[in-house]
C-alpha cells in the first residue's frame, strides 16, 4: 500500500514538470526555431473588420517589411507580452564560451511606412526584457552513435539570467539598443562539450506615447542580434 502512496506521489509531482517542459520546448522551437524563418508571437493582436484576421499579426515584426505592423487594442497596448526570435551568434560550446556578450535590439516603432499613422497610434514608450538563458545541442546520441541535424535538444535551462528595462525614442526611425549579457555558465556536469547556449527573450509593454487618434498600439518592426550589429541600418536618420 505504502508503495502505491509513493508511486502516485511521484507521479504527481513528475507531471507538471514535464508538462511544463514541453510547454516551453514547443515555445521555444515556434519562436527561435521557426521555419522556415524564426516567428514571433504576442499576448493579442488586434483583429479589424473587413480585413484579414492575421493583417496586424506578430509575424509582421519580423517580415522585414515596414509595410505592416504588429497592432492591439487592448489595454492601450500596455502589459502585452512579445517574444522576439533571438538571432544566436554564439559559436563556441558552453564550456568554451565567454561570459560577456553584448545583444542588439533593433527596433522601427509605432505603425509603420506612415509618419500619419505612426502619430495617429499608440507607440512602446518603456518595455521590460527578461533574458532566459538555455543550453541545446544539436545532435542525438543513440548507443554509440551521434546523429545529427535531428531537432535541437534542450539539455538545461531555462533559468532567468537577467530582467532590464528599456526606454524607447518617439519617432519612426530603426533605432539599435545594445544590452549587456553576462553568460551564467552552466555546470560542466550538466552539459557535454557539445552543448551551445541560446537566449530566449520576452518582453512586456509598460508604457505607450499615446496617439493622435487611436488607442492602438502598433510596432513595425523588431529584432534581436546576439552580437553588435555591424551592417548599415537603411532606416535611421537621414538615410
Amino acid at each position: 500500500m505504502k508503495e502505491k502512496i509513493y508511486l502516485i506521489l511521484i507521479i504527481i509531482m513528475v507531471i507538471p514538470i514535464q508538462a511544463r517542459d514541453r510547454k516551453f520546448e514547443k515555445l521555444y522551437s515556434r519562436i527561435n526555431l521557426g521555419k522556415p524563418k524564426p516567428l514571433a508571437e504576442a499576448s493579442s493582436f488586434l483583429i479589424e473588420p473587413g480585413k484579414k484576421i492575421d493583417f496586424y499579426h506578430a509575424n509582421n515584426l519580423v517580415d522585414g517589411s515596414l509595410s505592416s505592423s504588429w497592432c492591439t487594442n487592448i489595454n492601450k497596448g500596455i502589459g502585452e507580452i512579445l517574444y522576439i526570435p533571438f538571432h544566436n551568434t554564439f559559436t563556441e560550446s558552453y564550456n568554451d564560451s565567454k561570459k560577456n556578450h553584448t545583444i542588439t535590439i533593433r527596433i522601427s516603432n509605432g505603425y509603420g511606412g506612415s509618419v500619419e499613422l505612426f502619430q495617429k497610434n499608440n507607440r512602446a514608450k518603456k518595455m521590460t526584457l527578461e533574458v532566459f538563458e538555455l543550453a541545446f545541442t544539436d545532435t542525438l546520441d543513440i548507443g554509440e552513435e551521434t546523429f545529427p541535424n535531428y531537432p535541437r535538444k534542450i539539455i538545461e535551462g531555462p533559468i532567468l539570467n537577467s530582467t532590464h528595462e528599456i526606454e524607447f525614442e518617439d519617432n519612426p526611425f530603426s533605432r539599435d539598443i545594445d544590452i549587456p549579457i553576462k553568460l551564467k555558465i552552466m555546470p560542466k556536469e550538466r552539459i557535454n562539450q557539445f552543448a551551445s547556449p541560446d537566449l530566449f527573450l520576452k518582453f512586456t509593454i509598460l508604457d505607450i506615447y499615446p496617439g493622435s487618434t487611436f488607442n492602438d498600439l502598433c510596432i513595425a518592426e523588431m529584432a534581436v542580434y546576439g552580437e553588435k550589429i555591424t551592417l548599415p541600418n537603411p532606416l535611421s536618420p537621414g538615410k
